[in-house]
């Protein structure tokens, strides 16, 4: 999710741009909105190695502001974002002291594809990499040094995430060519497709519905971003199918520059509800999570391990600690399971 916000970080500098239009007048006509538009558009893709397109701008610009068929593409023309409708309400006067406050941003089917090659950068690293290598002072303090978004909604939302995939380096070449053969007919878990340069792992993310009362992009006093999640519901496919429906999802996720984590965060799924601790680095990858399931239903968690039973159900407290080198460790404590009839308890 922390991603995807970047993208509202994206609107908002959109939504920055325009207000200066508005302030010299070109607030409630179709004639001023069509310059800030262009005014707007002009100033993103000056800043980004890709193509900002605005459809059409609405609204009274000194109140809010109405963004149609919005996208955003690499420099070869691969999308990264689009909505048919990005709307955001704000207050006039934070902009002056530059501080970035959107009191309600609201993004309607968005369609976001996250997407890093083997050998190669994320797209959105690429997309946004500085166009000068000049030293910048990071201490100094202006536009863009505080950004807030309030009564963040999405609706309807599709993220794409492909990154780099291998067989594991520690395989002999004749079980990596077997591991590579079984991923890519979809014999494995992880769904594996080729692509110059080799292979990429792909996860889809569908029906996002998103309600987030707090987001802290940036302060200069403090390196945590934070995101309030009030409500989440989608369909994951982490793997192959089965898929994990997620009814809601609650909680509040930190990051900083090296990690993200969470503390009390509660997942609902059809008939399992979770709640737990976690920590994940973003640069190795590395993951340990605490959670307690309780009730459990075996079903809900067919998406991570199909074979399990369908009619299991009860309690456990489960911890996972997974490690970029391919090794996890799982531990279960407090099992009381039943399933076929018998029971399992420990």
């Amino acid at each position: 999710m922390w991603k995807i916000l970047k993208i509202a970080g994206i609107t908002i500098a959109a939504i920055a741009l325009l207000v200066i239009g508005a302030i010299l007048g070109l607030t409630n006509t179709d004639f001023g909105r069509e310059r800030v538009r262009r005014i707007a558009v002009s100033a993103m893709n000056k800043s980004i190695h890709g193509t900002t397109r605005i459809g059409r701008v609405d609204g009274d610009l000194l109140r809010g502001i109405t963004l149609r068929d919005v996208s955003i593409t690499d420099s070869a023309g691969a999308p990264f974002f689009a909505s048919p409708l990005v709307q955001a309400r704000y207050t006039l006067r934070n902009f002056f002291s530059k501080h970035i406050i959107i009191d309600a941003l609201g993004i309607t089917k968005p369609s976001v594809v996250l997407d890093r090659k083997p050998g190669a950068e994320w797209n959105f690293t690429t997309l946004f990499a500085r166009a000068d290598s000049t030293t910048k002072d990071t201490s100094a303090r202006g536009f863009g040094s505080w950004i807030t978004l309030h009564n963040v909604r999405m609706t309807d939302g599709h993220i794409l995430v492909r990154m780099p995939w291998t067989p594991g380096d520690s395989l002999p070449k004749a079980a990596r060519d077997s591991v590579v053969r079984e991923a890519l007919a979809g014999k494995a878990r992880q769904r594996v497709v080729e692509v110059a340069g080799g292979y990429q792992d792909v996860m889809e993310f569908g029906s996002v519905q998103a309600a987030l009362p707090h987001v802290r992009l940036a302060d200069p006093d403090s390196t945590t971003r934070v995101f309030q999640i009030g409500s989440l519901a989608m369909t994951a496919a982490l793997f192959n199918p089965p898929v994990a429906d997620v009814r809601d999802l609650r909680g509040t996720i930190y990051m900083s520059t090296d990690s993200l984590w969470f503390r009390g965060l509660a997942a609902a799924l059809p008939n399992t509800q979770l709640r737990g601790d976690g920590t994940y680095m973003l640069g190795s990858g590395d993951l340990q999570a605490s959670f307690r399931a309780a009730p459990l239903a075996l079903v809900d968690l067919r998406f991570a391990y199909p074979r399990l039973p369908a009619n299991g159900s009860g309690s456990v407290d489960l911890t996972a600690a997974m490690r970029h080198e391919g090794e996890s460790d799982y531990v279960a404590r407090n099992i009381d399971l039943t399933v076929d009839g018998g029971t399992l308890r420990g």
